[in-house]
């Protein structure tokens, strides 16, 4: 969870500006068009994967206190 801004920070760099400078370069005509788009879809996915991993945290740690309430009632 700590490193989600370097994390971030990559994806954008690798997948957005590189992948995407290279289709753009391949297939938009070096308009950038494709670039910022998969800049803008790299930050959408990088904060729906930050979702997902909090999401799943919370159930974990949820089930844990679950676990631990029904061992004080015994």
């Amino acid at each position: 969870m700590m490193s989600f801004g370097i994390n971030l920070a990559v994806r954008i760099y690798l997948i957005g500006v590189l992948f995407g400078g290279w289709l753009d370069r391949r297939f938009g005509g070096g308009n950038g068009y494709i670039t910022i788009v998969m800049v803008v879809f790299t930050i959408f996915f990088s904060i729906y994967m930050l979702y997902r991993d909090l999401l799943r945290l919370e159930k974990a740690q949820t089930k844990e206190k679950d676990v631990e309430g029904h061992g004080d009632k015994q």
